[in-house]
């Protein structure tokens, strides 16, 4: 006799179950959003990428009274918000303990807030930044080796893209070798050089510190707000970068980068390719 089975939920791993999911979340900001204040449906709609939730206001006051709606909507539609975390102590005093990111399910008065992962960025939460970590292990010095190490750089902002790129140019010039090379063939003795010395440089990324926030704390209401965009290119590569510039009320002013995206240029590039890329 055949044994007939039916899931009566959404399979983990199924192709279906993301839109699902999604189509749920979305789901519950609309059939509650009357119930609460424009910005608590908006912020279920557009802040959540998957089951992350990231966002910011101005106020600590705002920001326990966002954080009560959010549980409450969402509790509406069958879903439990946790691992809450905040770069205010007063905003994460309100929050139960048992809604708290682990990291502080019990914060002291004289405890400094904790390095916790948003996205899969390193968030430094005390210093309010964006910070790295670079755990590299020893690789095979074979085309296989190299392209693991510069792949295991996560750097989903692109903050740190001129660094990477060195690592990706090496790559493109071993598959450009005379004697063309296999994947888990040892590399040239140049070439090992080079990539050693680049490698040896890798731990320093650690040191950079990036500020989260691009409005500081001691601005007025924004005026003015302008993104600078600048790109440049050469024979081996090629990038932009962005700054945001803030102008407030008083005049005070501040300029944030917001990402950068670099290239290695593809073999025999033309320079009019390289210069029509920049543009666009």
């Amino acid at each position: 006799m055949a044994l007939t089975m039916i899931a009566d939920v959404h399979l983990f791993g199924a192709t279906s179950s993301p839109s699902c999911a999604a189509y749920a979340l979305k789901k519950t900001a609309i059939d509650n959003g009357e119930l609460f204040e424009t910005e608590i449906a908006s912020t279920v709609e557009r802040n959540f990428y998957v089951d992350d939730l990231l966002k910011s206001v101005d106020t600590e006051e705002r920001a326990v009274q966002l954080a009560t709606d959010l549980r409450e909507i969402m509790k509406r539609g069958g879903f439990r918000l946790t691992k809450w975390l905040s770069n205010s102590k007063v905003v994460i005093n309100e929050i139960p303990n048992s809604e708290r990111a682990p990291s502080v399910e019990i914060l002291k008065s004289n405890t400094a807030l904790p390095t916790d992962r948003a996205l899969g960025v390193i968030w430094d939460v005390n210093d309010d930044a964006i910070k790295y970590k670079v755990k590299l292990e020893e690789k095979p010095l074979t085309r296989r080796g190299i392209t693991s190490t510069v792949s295991s750089i996560f750097d989903p902002l692109g903050l740190i893209a001129p660094i990477i790129l060195k690592g990706k140019i090496i790559l493109q010039d071993l598959s450009k070798q005379p004697i063309k090379l296999g994947w888990d063939d040892p590399i040239p003795k140049e070439k090992e050089e080079e990539w050693i010395k680049w490698k040896s440089t890798l731990p320093e990324i650690e040191n950079i510190s990036i500020p989260r926030c691009f409005k500081t704390k001691d601005m007025k209401d924004i005026s003015d707000a302008q993104l600078h965009i600048s790109s440049d290119g050469s024979e081996i590569g090629y990038g932009e970068c962005a700054y945001l510039c803030l102008v407030d009320t008083i005049i005070r002013s501040r300029d944030s980068l917001t990402s950068i995206c670099s290239c290695v240029i593809r073999t025999k590039e033309s320079k009019f390719r390289i210069e029509f890329t920049i543009i666009n």
